[in-house]
């Protein structure tokens, strides 16, 4: 019942194009999606930029298919190998090939995209509302569950908010119906373990200050 934003940005940690996916969705199989969906206006008369001059990415990205894929494109990258790869390099031996470039000074500029993140999920638009066509997936897959399977799922916000959350009253009414009957709810109050111990550092912080 999670989702996942596979995002490019530019070097300024600026959104260029966006996937959203389910939450199991592997990031490497929506790379030419996000890729391919980039398109940067130019100042003047001209078809937008569709290829960047370098590619940064982490180790989820390191796969054959991405860099020929790249490669085919002119479009040079700096993606770490995993390490499982390295292995079955070095095991073939010469048959492995060499190991493909990386260049450690680039590849410090990738904590643009964590930081173009970070300011996205301040937008609560973003981190905690859905399109209806995401809150129409939800239900289609609650549905499809009903009756037929267990559910296991947990929820910081009340059944009340659940319509302006997924941004659709109806949908949402139509989910709790399905999730609510024979359910267990179990409400777990108290302090969050997260903030006590944030609280816990902030007073030390304080004390040594």
């Amino acid at each position: 019942m999670t989702s996942k934003i596979h995002l490019a940005c530019d070097g300024l940690g600026r959104p260029l194009a966006l996937v959203v996916t389910g939450g199991n969705t592997n990031d490497c199989t929506q790379f030419t999606a996000v890729m391919e969906a980039i398109r940067v206006p130019r100042l003047g008369p001209g078809r937008p930029r569709v290829r960047p001059d370098h590619v940064l990415g982490d180790k989820g990205y390191s796969s054959k298919a991405i860099r020929a894929w790249l490669r085919r494109r002119g479009i040079g990258h700096t993606i770490p190998e995993r390490a499982d790869q390295a292995r079955n390099r070095y095991r073939r031996g010469r048959r492995g090939g060499r190991p493909p470039a990386f260049y450690k000074q680039v590849y410090k500029r990738r904590n643009v995209v964590e930081r173009c993140f970070n300011r996205l999920k301040q937008w609560r638009g973003l981190a905690t509302r859905y399109e209806r066509a995401e809150a129409n997936l939800v239900f289609q897959v609650i549905s499809k569950r009903y009756e037929k399977g267990s559910i296991i799922l947990t929820s910081n916000t009340t059944f009340s908010e659940w319509g302006q959350v997924l941004g659709d009253e109806v949908l949402a009414t139509a989910i709790l119906d399905r999730l609510l009957h024979h359910c267990e709810v179990i409400a777990i109050n108290g302090p969050s373990y997260r903030l006590k111990n944030r609280l816990k550092a902030i007073a030390r912080e304080t004390e040594v200050a």
